[in-house]
């Protein structure tokens, strides 16, 4: 690890300032003698000026120190990151320069210049950190072991379990974090919350570090993260905050989610460690009134009542005897070994980053650097299910016919192909990864002792991806390796796409909407669709985005891009794809579907009420083979890395599983097949009481792509649930309702629409694609047939309003992009 002044860490816009060290002393080891440094510009040398520094040489990162490298805390630090290098400059000068900094050193003699080259160069190609790998990313492809883990009730009890077990430190990355969040249910006091635990885990010695997204004080939706972070600071000298941006950045933001214990066990996905988020897999929408899963702020609903008063986390933010909370569905992974490594170096270059930001705008702070652990982890020689060139990836997608190849990189291994073994870069020797067999024995531990939900690890090949750029990460170029990485697999996809996600809004046409998602989903379809072929894209979405649509403008701004990129105008995914169907005799919906997820329950007046469960996954699986889950939405914001900052993973399989797709037999990863099917018996209401998939159920659902499972369970089960919801529940979003006033004259009536006994026929928007078909009786229908949370997404929903801004609206002056 690194030490460098301060004022040696300039951006690069800022290369006329040119910054001089002139080394003292020679090698010794990794240890390296005082020296001077000094800031130079072309200005009279009464101006120059130099200090005595200290710098160590680590197998990752390069640290210096104002005085002798003892126990002292380091000054500065550089982390290896891609694209650094050592470039000679003369015969006593030479520069270090990652994405982010640029050094220029100087020694005495020409022989101490070369030693620190040699010295540096070495450290900066074993650490395996420094190029760019597949699909642009930052991290290399790892062996590692991953869980994936369904709702927030399973993942806070791993998370839990993994703070309690930290022993040297803690990282914590959110977009929002409410720190009297209770991790274990039911409630014990106030020991199972977070803050709580961060408490204990300081005073026992760890270094709590914790990064949030400092919300604009302007902006409608308050996070809270001035006052979190007030009180985690006030906890403990060990616990340490950073709130980023200072400065209001009004379009963008800190949206990854991350938690990593002693570098050893990384946390990623779709969950903020905040109120709201805890559910399981039953998606209740009322609470037991004796016995509380969720108090206060925690019972949330946005469509009731904004996230407000969070001083006040006991108090309820609306009645919760009458009005529904709004049930969370989302995924989280834990990674193992090598892989947390990867997810921890990512927190210490945006911590570093902002740190120095920081530091520079906030005189006389006193923030100390992060540093990785002397541990060091070169990328690993297990890289034998990639292609080594880009002609691998040609030969892949030469069937496609596609427009958007991949600027970087190979792509996915396809049982199609021969595996090939892709060499270490100049002989670097393989090192195993720590903790793997102590983390082995001990997570599987912890997830056998789990109440609910998976009970293993897997083993899988794995890389980390991220969007990123200058604002976020300090760099100096964009990260858009979490796109790149989408359309690779959706291009070199066989069978089946499953997708998750919060958001939907890609494009087909270019701007204004710029990430290419949808046309990489419609191109592979069309050549399904021309092959004559089995292949189903299903994609589940919420039924509306976060908040009200009666009350906010934004809401139905974004819902607007989203029908857009669906089904709505000329470029639209359906619009696009129904005359290829038309013209080859086919259904679409063979090809393409859309869901949401709802449930409903009875008030404590008696009166029977439904809600949306609010889709908030970002995952996409394929051939129940590759996995690609994070923080990223599929939109401008998460997609194009020059936005909001994301986290993801992508994850091969290491273990594999027999299978069948459209009844033949088929090699599938077992982490992606185990979590597919469990999903899906989550939306279906297969799954046991307790949350677990049984063999019998797993075995229902194997084949995805099968007329049995396709048409028969899953699109049956959605039309006959979106049937009775519009029977019982006309106010939920349907169809039918095509007009804002409909809309408001239900939720103003909803006893009396919720008694009538009709199925108002749907608008026929678009009849080769209409899924509902007519097979319900009224007359002997009951809300007990409702089987599962699954409905069919509604297309013609509020069609015939204009769902943009209007003049006078806040949002008709915003840019286009804050919602795309």
């Amino acid at each position: 690890m690194v030490g460098l002044s301060l004022i040696l860490f300039t951006n690069k816009v800022e290369k006329n300032n040119k910054f001089l060290a002139l080394i003292s002393v020679a090698i010794a080891g990794h240890i390296f003698g005082g020296f001077l440094i000094m800031f130079f510009r072309p200005v009279p040398p009464k101006f120059f000026r130099g200090k005595l520094r200290w710098m160590v040489l680590k197998p990752s990162c390069l640290l210096y120190y104002r005085g002798p490298a003892t126990n002292g805390h380091p000054n500065g630090v550089i982390v290896f990151e891609p694209g650094t290098t050592v470039q000679c400059l003369d015969a006593t000068r030479f520069a270090i320069t990652t994405l982010s900094r640029e050094l220029v050193l100087s020694t005495d003699t020409p022989e101490q210049a070369t030693d620190w080259m040699v010295q540096l160069s070495v450290a900066v190609r074993q650490s395996g950190c420094h190029n760019v790998y597949r699909f642009g990313s930052f991290a290399p492809i790892r062996h590692g072991r991953a869980c994936c883990l369904a709702d927030g009730r399973d993942t806070f009890e791993v998370i839990l379990a993994a703070l309690q077990s930290a022993q040297r430190e803690i990282l914590i990355a959110d977009w929002i974090l409410s720190p009297e969040l209770l991790l274990l249910r039911p409630p014990d006091g106030r020991s199972n919350s977070l803050i709580g635990i961060l408490r204990k885990r300081a005073e026992a010695g760890v270094l709590v570090s914790i990064m949030l997204f400092g919300e604009p004080s302007a902006s409608p939706l308050q996070l809270g993260s001035q006052r979190a972070v007030k009180m985690l600071e006030s906890q403990h000298p060990n616990i340490r905050t950073l709130r980023h941006p200072k400065a209001d950045v009004l379009l963008w933001s800190h949206h990854d989610k991350i938690v990593v214990v002693d570098q050893a066990v990384g946390f990623l996905g779709g969950l903020d460690l905040a109120f709201g988020r805890y559910d399981d897999h039953q998606h209740r929408i009322f609470d037991d009134p004796n016995d509380p899963v969720w108090q206060g702020k925690d019972y949330y609903n946005p469509r009731v009542a904004s996230l407000a008063d969070l001083d006040q986390p006991d108090k309820d933010s609306f009645r919760r005897d009458i009005d529904p909370r709004m049930p969370w569905h989302d995924i989280h992974v834990m990674l193992i070994g090598a892989p947390a490594r990867d997810l921890a170096r990512h927190f210490i270059l945006r911590w570093n980053a902002h740190r120095r930001e920081v530091q520079v705008k906030l005189e006389g702070n006193d923030m100390l650097p992060l540093l990785p652990l002397d541990e060091d982890l070169p990328i690993p020689s297990r890289l034998n299910k990639i292609g080594s060139s880009h002609g691998t990836l040609n030969r892949l997608l030469s069937n496609a016919q596609s427009s958007h190849n991949l600027r970087r990189g190979p792509t996915f291994y396809k049982s199609s192909l021969p595996r090939q073994h892709v060499p270490l870069p100049d002989g670097l020797p393989y090192f195993p990864e720590p903790y793997s067999e102590k983390s082995r024995e001990f997570w599987d531990n912890v997830l056998l002792g789990l109440k609910h939900g998976e009970s293993s690890l897997y083993n899988v090949e794995c890389q980390l991806l991220r969007s990123g750029c200058n604002w976020s990460l300090g760099t100096s170029e964009v990260e858009d390796s979490i796109m790149e990485a989408y359309t690779a697999a959706i291009q070199t996809s066989q069978h089946f796409i499953y997708i998750e996600n919060q958001f939907f809004v890609s494009s087909t046409a270019g701007a204004p909407v710029l990430n290419t998602i949808a046309q990489a989903l419609v191109d592979r379809i069309s050549i399904a669709i021309k092959e004559r072929v089995t292949f189903r894209v299903v994609i589940v979405l919420p039924n509306y985005p976060e908040g009200s649509l009666l009350r906010d403008r934004s809401v139905c701004t974004v819902l607007h891009w989203m029908y857009q990129t669906i089904c709505r105008g000329k470029t639209s995914m359906i619009k696009l794809l129904e005359p290829l169907a038309n013209e080859y005799g086919v259904r679409l919906d063979d090809y393409l579907s859309f869901f949401c997820l709802r449930q409903h329950g009875v008030n404590q007046e008696g009166q029977p009420i439904a809600e949306q469960i609010y889709v908030h996954s970002k995952l996409m699986i394929v051939d129940d083979t590759v996995i690609i889950c994070g923080s990223a939405n599929i939109n401008d914001r998460s997609m194009l890395g020059d936005r909001d900052s994301e986290i993801a993973v992508v994850m091969e399989p290491g273990d594999t599983v027999t299978s069948t797709m459209d009844g033949q037999l088929q090699e599938v990863g077992s982490l992606a097949h185990y979590l597919r099917c469990k999903l899906w018996a989550e939306h279906l209401g297969l799954l046991s009481e307790d949350g677990e998939l049984t063999d019998e159920v797993r075995n229902k659902l194997s084949d995805p792509i099968c007329k049995e499972t396709y048409r028969g369970l899953w699109i049956q089960t959605a039309s006959m649930n979106s049937q009775l919801y519009r029977l019982f529940f006309p106010y939920m979003p349907n169809d039918s309702i095509v007009e804002r006033s409909q809309l408001e004259a239900y939720f103003k009536n909803t006893a009396k629409n919720r008694n009538s006994k009709t199925i108002p026929p749907p608008t026929n928007h678009s009849r080769k694609y209409q899924i509902e078909e007519p097979i319900l009786s009224t007359n002997d229908c009951n809300i007990s047939d409702i089987k599962g949370t699954l409905a069919l997404f509604p297309m013609n929903f509020l069609s015939a309003e204009d769902l943009t801004p209007k003049f006078g609206e806040a949002e008709y002056v915003a840019p286009q992009a804050l919602f795309t």
